[in-house]
């Protein structure tokens, strides 16, 4: 193989591990629909603490649809009252160095004034969450589509949804979860300086290549 044609496939899998693949939820049960109990726990999902279960929009009409026909209440229904360390999480396979996007609707069952935080956590990365009511009453708060990036650090990543802290009385603005997504954006880490460098410089070298190919004939 001739110097340009190495150079031009070295380039070539750099550019293609940078290519995003097609996006897939790799979660299960995301949107909460496999399940209709508000003690049971959701299939494929684990409960952190009590076994918590799903709300349903038809029996919770004031509650603003955000898809499908149910929700996930973090805390309160398996228990009675949401403790601190309640939640849900999901375990998925991942490509250790991949970078993935979580994309879950959020919302709070919006009673009285407590302060009720969530904290989001998968890969390298977690995310706080604070959810103080509207003042527009219990259960009618729309849901806000919350999104954010994380690489994966094996080839299982955990995705927990916790109940970290409560300022108030406990129970009255528990986090409320739905739509739930996890999609691949990139196979490998996002490049360092080093490896723009490398594929500038591999760049240049074709481009070098050529022009004495041109001078030499």
């Amino acid at each position: 193989m001739s110097k340009t044609l190495r150079v031009l496939a070295a380039v070539g899998v750099l550019a293609a591990a940078w290519v995003p693949a097609a996006a897939q939820n790799l979660l299960l049960n995301g949107g909460f629909e496999a399940s209709s109990s508000t003690t049971a726990t959701p299939p494929g999902w684990f409960n952190l603490g009590a076994a918590n279960g799903v709300l349903s929009y038809a029996a919770i009409t004031t509650q603003p649809v955000y898809e499908g026909l149910r929700f996930y209440d973090v805390g309160a229904h398996g228990s009675g009252v949401a403790a601190i360390g309640e939640g849900v999480g999901q375990t998925f396979a991942t490509l250790a160095g991949a970078t993935y996007r979580l994309s879950f609707g959020l919302s709070g069952e919006n009673l009285g004034s407590a302060i009720e935080t969530l904290r989001v956590n998968a890969g390298d990365a977690s995310m706080d969450y604070a959810l103080t009511p509207t003042g527009s009453g219990i259960f009618a708060r729309p849901f806000a589509t919350e999104t954010f990036t994380f690489n994966a650090v094996a080839t299982t990543t955990t995705l927990n949804f916790i109940l970290q802290s409560v300022v108030g009385t406990a129970g009255n603005n528990d986090p409320l979860l739905d739509g739930i997504s996890v999609e691949l954006v990139s196979a490998a880490p996002v490049p360092e300086p080093e490896s723009w460098a490398l594929l500038l410089a591999g760049l240049a070298g074709v481009g070098v290549v050529q022009r004495r190919c041109r001078f030499s004939r």
